[in-house]
Order: C-alpha cells, then structure tokens, then sequence
C-alpha cells in the first residue's frame, strides 16, 4: 500500500473542519533533484526493495505537499527534521546487539544514516487538516 493510498483513507474517516493527521516519514533529500546521477536512483531503488517502501512514496518534501493538496488536505506542512533526528537514530541503531533478531536494525540504521548525510534522503514530520464542508442554498 502506498503512502497515498494510505493518506486518501485517512482523509475519508477524518471529520470535516477539524480532522488532522500528523506523522514522520521519509522524504528524498536535496541530492535528488530533477535530474539525479545514476548512483542515487540505484541508492533509492535498493533502499526500496531493502526495506519494502514502494518508489512512489519517495518524493520530494516540496511533492509532498503538493500531494497533500492533491487529496483534498489543506494547510499541509511537511518540515524537514533530518538534522534533529538521524544522528540519534544512527547512535540507537549502532548500540543494538549483533543478534539475529536485531541485525537487520543495525544494518538499516547505518544504511539510512549515509543516505541521509549525503542528501539522498530527509526525515520530515508532516500535518494537515481536512477542509470543512460549506453547504450552500
């Protein structure tokens, strides 16, 4: 299931003029611009089959935005958080046990950490209220 497919749901259950959905997520960073070297689409396609997130849920915070728009939210923000979080999340993820359970974990952790210094990838926190409904005569 997509993100979108995910967000248009949310949008039906939500009450009119005061519904909100909130979340974090992954974004594709600065190094993914309209045109991207070879290297970042093979990064962004491993990081898909990797971790099972289809490649339509990587945009841009900007497409984000406007995908919200798009579904019918308004007052959509998306705000990069990359900076505040990815090291703490690296560290966390380092710290865990080399058990077979927890591998993957660490493997994850120290493959999102390069994405997201070398721009490929951001961390962002996304909100957006759905528009109340005006009935007219």
């Amino acid at each position: 299931q997509s993100r979108w497919t995910f967000l248009q749901r949310v949008h039906k259950v939500l009450p009119s003029g005061r519904g909100r959905v909130a979340l974090a997520d992954i974004c594709l960073g600065h190094a993914c611009g309209d045109i991207t070297p070879w290297w970042v689409n093979l990064a962004i396609r491993v990081l898909s089959l990797a971790f099972h997130i289809p490649l339509v849920n990587l945009v841009s915070p900007k497409q984000y935005e406007e995908n919200l728009l798009y579904l019918g939210f308004r007052s959509g923000k998306v705000e990069v958080v990359t900076e505040q979080v990815w090291d703490g999340f690296s560290r966390f993820c380092a710290g865990l046990p080399w058990t077979w359970g927890l591998a993957r974990y660490k493997f994850m952790g120290a493959l999102l950490s390069c994405l997201a210094r070398w721009g490929i990838l951001s961390f962002v926190l996304v909100s957006a209220t759905k528009d109340a409904v005006v009935y007219q005569n």
